[in-house]
């Protein structure tokens, strides 16, 4: 008879403890028919008196994996745990006498990873520690102190490779901020590399699974981890995608533990009430920090609760412990490689079964593979979501365009209608963000639902208290009840079908949510939930921007990248380039970036995006060449105490800084130059002193952190904002966005306002009344009547970029090299600024050389990244790609060009070249069993296919008919 906790590894052994009579015996078995069968690790009777121990207990454990094939296995690493008949318990190493020993005032759990080293819980939860050791037991470490911990979990996890350890612990207050957290109880992570220590708390933390209303008002969702006391929390390591040594900065970590959330998610994801949890994190890096890195912790995500239906039968249990944590094979039974994000999970479950007459007993592995690292689970992406388990799909994402190996970013939008007015956002504005985010290799599928009208509200609060509970975001996204089915979330007939929990349930896992509405309490241009799923763009009537953003294609300050299109009245063109930034700041607060990028800090000098108020609208006279992007690099860090003048930001080409001249104005100069920081006669000063990121004008005021005080002399960090987007919509969703002390405010119309009365150039003409507040026209003459004055009209500026496409050879065949070449060529009137080019790959390829004839291009998983430049008049760009497909069968290659300005025929600008992979000769041999002679047959792709020779036969055979080698 064996124990409860049998633990079987990925190479095909178990490990139990086996009962007979009254012998325990704590045993290997082989699951394949080789010899020998069985291994006796330790026993209760037998051998030498060393040998024999009172009892031995059901808590072992094994290693993972083998590393040699001889067997029995001597690779395998075990521990059990024992009692000799006298005080203490203990736990052993080893496979015969002597074994290594160490003993435990209360029977020890210890979990064993591949490479030997243990983790195990010495002593009662209360004034316990964990303590880490090396397989012989002769060195150690502390994971939890219980001078810091009142209280820890008896059974703590650790990763395969042994360099990550997962526990339950309730942090005492004294000890919390050295050990950089906050007091209280948790499931927390550490990491051990180089004999480093890193302890992230994971559970525990304010707003991870969002709140609800209740009775008594608004109440945060807790997730309650005192049952990962008694059962095993399970790490596993993901490995970063280029692979080599554990490095707790590339790689990820899964944890998966018991635990019991408060209430019910408003949208049924998950119930109040017990079950198993998982919940993923990594470190973001920025080696101009100190430290360089940072953790980021996903919010949790519920497994299987008590309740649910498991295979068709309700489930009354769900336990943990240490069996197969790794899970090298699909659902399919196929290898399978770890990926970045994977959710891994074994636990045993307990279901009724026979008219619940019969308790059965289940042993469960799951994975969660988000390959492209989007927050949409591959199944999701390729199956749908079936929320409820019942093996029917409630909402399919391919349908919409979701693909595994491209990021997808889904996104639902409504809107207010007012009086003789509504604030639909601007078709042409979404279709220039969404070839925005494809430069990035990330497919943005925006929804506006024309169909379902929002009643205008005047003034809208993006808090949920004490604010009218009628005036707030939430109202109208979910109704009084913050049911998904109760407001304006999903479309009408989602609403109204007798599935909607499920339909909209599964919805409100993958989708962002916008309003674009009028205004908000704040009186400011949007609001967002940090690394969230709501979004606010409250823009008004927009009056007063019209005139204070440059909408032009040439100006007094040098050519300018023209935003309007050929027709455009001024108000349609200021709407659009409003919204448009708007929605993309919001947007990208929603996708995890701050002010600052990676801090609050506001209109930093060296952060050239669209976050930073600096940079987030075309300001005329000030950076009107701003392209519509997050920032691409991480420009070095500027210290306010000591800034040089010579290096400047050291920026790119083409490029505009703001910072604060002497008289608290807007100073500008060159991001790729020398920068004169203290406003004198020259640029060549070092060790500057200046605060330079108040810029009053544009809203940023010296508080960006909200603690009431003057932010001072700070360091700036540069921030490579593509490289750290979250994408993964249920991170910390359903939280305003904020900063400790205070809500971060957003830029207000008072801005815009008090950049309508400047004069920017200098014309006489004040900003809010002249028709090219950019280009001195005192005249204002404005001929076809259309906003824009004569000397500054777009409409003449025509943009029209032309992708096409070519493969060599034209059929390509797998294992060998195909060249793809794309042009890009530039059949506008004029120059095309910052024209780039996106390729989408497909899968099972490995990437050669990459050329452009200009710019640049990189390989950034699964796409390439090409910055082209600026295209003159006339001019063609050609990028070519060397690419070897790695199995047969059709592919396509998705490729989409586009520059700053709005496009003519925006139709030419993406091209889908679609080719068939054909299979090689010897494949095609192999595939239709032709061991020699001459081969004539259809290849996979439809061909008329000639193999000269499948080989030849080793006398005395010789070849026959059937292609087959006969004696």
């Amino acid at each position: 008879m064996f124990g409860q906790n049998v633990q079987l590894n990925n190479s095909g052994y178990l490990f139990a403890q086996q009962k007979s009579g009254s012998v325990y015996q704590a045993r290997q078995f082989k699951t394949d028919p080789s010899s020998p069968a069985v291994v006796t690790i330790a026993s209760t009777t037998g051998g030498t008196t060393a040998q024999r121990y009172s009892l031995i207990y059901d808590y072992g454990s094994i290693s993972d994996i083998c590393a040699v094939t001889t067997t029995p296995c001597d690779e395998y690493k075990t521990v059990f745990v024992a009692d000799r008949g006298v005080s203490p318990d203990m736990f052993a190493t080893g496979r015969s006498h002597p074994y290594s020993e160490m003993g435990s005032s209360r029977t020890p759990k210890p979990m064993v990873a591949n490479d030997g080293s243990i983790v195990v819980t010495l002593g009662a939860s209360a004034g316990g520690r964990i303590k880490a050791y090396n397989y012989t037991l002769s060195t150690n470490f502390d994971v939890a102190l219980a001078t810091h911990y009142d209280e820890v979990g008896l059974m703590p996890g650790i990763s395969d490779d042994g360099t990550a350890f997962a526990f339950y612990g309730n942090v005492n207050a004294a000890a919390a901020a050295g050990l950089g957290t906050t007091p209280g109880p948790g499931i927390f992570l550490l990491l051990r590399v180089n004999n480093q220590l890193d302890l992230i708390r994971l559970t525990g933390r304010p707003g991870q699974l969002g709140r609800v209303l209740t009775g008594g008002g608004w109440a945060d969702i807790t997730l309650d981890v005192q049952a990962a006391i008694t059962s095993r929390v399970n790490v596993v390591r993901i490995p970063s995608p280029s692979g080599g040594a554990p490095n707790p900065y590339a790689d990820s970590y899964v944890v998966s533990f018991l635990g019991s959330a408060s209430h019910a998610s408003p949208s049924g994801e998950f119930r109040a009430g017990e079950g198993l949890w998982t919940i993923e994190a990594h470190f973001q890096s920025n080696p101009q920090k100190t430290p360089a890195e940072s953790p980021v912790v996903n919010r949790p995500i519920p497994v299987l609760q008590v309740g649910d239906t498991f295979a068709g039968h309700p489930v009354l249990k769900v336990s943990t412990y240490d069996a197969l944590s790794n899970v090298t094979t699909d659902s399919n039974g196929l290898p399978r490689q770890q990926q970045p994000g994977d959710h891994q999970v074994v636990f045993a479950v307990d279901t009724v079964t026979n008219a619940g007459t019969q308790v059965s007993e289940l042993l469960v592995r799951g994975i969660r593979v988000d390959s492209d690292r989007d927050g949409l689970p591959d199944h999701w992406e390729t199956n749908g979501i079936d929320f409820d388990h019942d093996g029917v799909t409630d909402y399919d994402l391919a349908a919409l365009g979701a693909k595994v190996g491209q990021r997808d970013l889904f996104l639902e939008i409504d809107f207010m209608d007012g009086t003789n007015h509504y604030h639909r956002p601007d078709t042409v504005g979404l279709e220039d963000t969404t070839a925005f985010f494809a430069t990035q290799g990330i497919a943005l599928h925006a929804f506006v639902d024309n169909m379902d009208y929002v009643p205008e509200i005047g003034t809208l609060s993006f808090e949920e208290e004490p604010t009218s509970p009628t005036t707030t975001f939430g109202f109208v996204k979910f109704g009084a009840s913050r049911s998904v089915c109760d407001g304006n979330f999903g479309t009408a007939s989602e609403r109204a079908g007798a599935s909607c929990a499920k339909v909209l349930g599964a919805k409100h896992l993958a989708f962002r949510y916008a309003l674009f509405g009028h205004s908000n309490s704040e009186n400011g241009t949007g609001r967002a939930e940090v690394a969230g799923n709501d979004i606010l763009v409250s823009l008004g009537h927009a009056a007063s921007p019209l005139s204070v953003i440059n909408p032009y294609a040439n100006d007094a300050y040098g050519p300018g990248v023209g935003v309007c299109r050929r027709g455009d009245t001024k108000p349609q063109c200021m709407k659009r380039e409003l919204e448009k930034a708007t929605f993309l700041h919001e947007l990208g607060h929603s996708l995890g970036l701050d002010h600052g990028g990676d801090e609050p800090w506001n209109c930093k000098p060296n952060y050239l995006s669209i976050m930073s108020y600096s940079h987030q609208f075309r300001w005329a006279g000030l950076n009107e060449n701003r392209p519509l992007d997050f920032s691409s690099s991480a420009l070095p860090k500027l210290d306010e105490t000591s800034l040089s003048e010579p290096l400047g930001v050291q920026g790119p080409t083409g490029r505009k800084v703001l910072f604060s001249n002497l008289s608290g104005g807007v100073a500008v100069a060159s991001a790729s130059g020398p920068i004169n920081w203290n406003q004198d006669s020259d640029d060549t000063d070092t060790g500057v002193s200046r605060d330079i990121n108040i810029l009053s004008e544009l809203g940023c005021k010296g508080d960006d952190d909200g603690d009431t005080f003057q932010d001072g002399m700070t360091p700036f960090h540069g921030q490579d904002d593509w490289a750290n987007l979250q994408l993964e919509v249920q991170t910390g969703y359903d939280r305003v966005l904020a900063v400790p002390g205070a809500p971060l405010r957003e830029i207000t119309h008072d801005v815009f306002d008090d950049r309508a009365l400047v004069d920017t150039d200098g014309d006489g003409v004040v900003n809010g009344s002249d028709n090219c507040p950019a280009l001195s026209n005192p005249a204002q003459i404005d001929t076809d009547g259309d906003g824009f004055g004569d000397d500054c009209d777009p409409s003449a500026f025509i943009s029209d970029l032309e992708l096409s496409g070519s493969s060599a050879p034209l059929q390509p065949i797998a294992g060998a090299a195909t060249a793809y070449t794309f042009s890009v060529y530039n059949a506008g009137s004029g120059v095309n600024y910052h024209a780039s080019l996106t390729i989408d790959l497909p899968a099972n390829v490995s990437v050669g050389a990459i050329t452009a004839s200009s710019g640049t291009c990189a390989l950034k998983g699964t796409f390439i990244s090409c910055k082209l430049g600026d295209l003159s008049l006339g001019t063609t760009v050609t990028v070519s790609v060397s690419v070897i497909h790695t199995t047969s069968g059709p592919v396509t290659l998705e490729a989409h060009a586009r520059s700053d300005a709005p496009e003519e025929t925006p139709a030419n600008n993406a091209l889908d070249l679609i080719r068939c992979v054909a299979q090689d000769d010897a494949t095609l041999c192999t595939e239709n069993s032709a061991e020699c002679g001459t081969l004539a047959v259809l290849d996979t792709c439809g061909n008329s296919r000639t193999v000269a020779s499948c080989g030849t036969c080793s006398l005395p055979s010789t070849c026959g008919v059937d292609l087959l080698c006969h004696p």
